[in-house]
């Protein structure tokens, strides 16, 4: 551990928080509101290390006096009067707080410029993950309906099919010859020049007798 009575630049790791203020795509410094979220989670992992240092985890059963112990390592090394790295990493982190509370409103959600990427609060997610993330969701709920509620279990067969994204569509086939029907969300179409009572695309979606296979 370092004292920096003078120059913070002096300490690697105040280097390292220097440089986690830059965005590595824009090349630009990161905004509050998004580099303090940064400095917490730094400041975080700090507080973990050094009590862990100070309190060793095979050795704190025997110790009496853990919270003076705890409360002179933080004193010494974690409060923001500290001529410590923390010292500054916490003064940087209330400024920062304070920048943001004063910004006002933001912009949560921005895309990169080809489109394949989305910034939720600065945090990057893949569009092809989120697609992922769908599919994997909807082939859950198919089976809780059909197995579960429905009790109609898929085979194996079906399953390793259609497990995989590029077996998808053959284990569809195999799920249909298990009693599976399916139902093409693409081929409904609502005529909204319909005026008749009574009438609606809900009664041409093919579900016609469906429910005696259900049953």
């Amino acid at each position: 551990m370092q004292r920096l009575p003078s120059d913070p630049f002096t300490s690697p790791l105040w280097h390292f928080v220097a440089v986690l203020g830059i965005n590595g795509e824009t090349g630009q410094l990161r905004p509050a509101h998004h580099f303090t979220g940064i400095l917490a989670g730094l400041i975080y992992t700090a507080r973990a290390v050094v009590a862990e240092a100070a309190l060793p985890s095979q050795d704190r059963a025997a110790m009496a006096d853990l919270p003076e112990r705890l409360a002179a390592i933080r004193k010494a090394w974690l409060c923001k009067s500290s001529y410590a790295p923390m010292g500054y990493v916490l003064n940087l982190l209330l400024y920062g707080k304070k920048i943001a509370f004063e910004t006002g409103s933001r912009l949560a959600v921005v895309w990169n410029r080809d489109g394949t990427l989305l910034y939720f609060q600065g945090r990057p997610l893949a569009m092809e993950t989120i697609r992922q993330l769908i599919a994997s969701m909807t082939a859950d709920a198919e089976d809780l309906l059909w197995d579960g509620l429905l009790f109609r279990p898929r085979k194996a067969e079906a399953e390793a099919e259609a497990g995989s994204s590029s077996g998808r569509r053959k284990g569809l086939g195999l799920l249909e010859r298990e009693g599976r029907f399916l139902i093409p969300l693409a081929t409904i179409r609502d005529d909204l020049t319909q005026t008749q009572r009574g009438q609606s695309f809900l009664h041409t979606n093919g579900l016609l007798g469906k429910e005696k296979e259900m049953l």
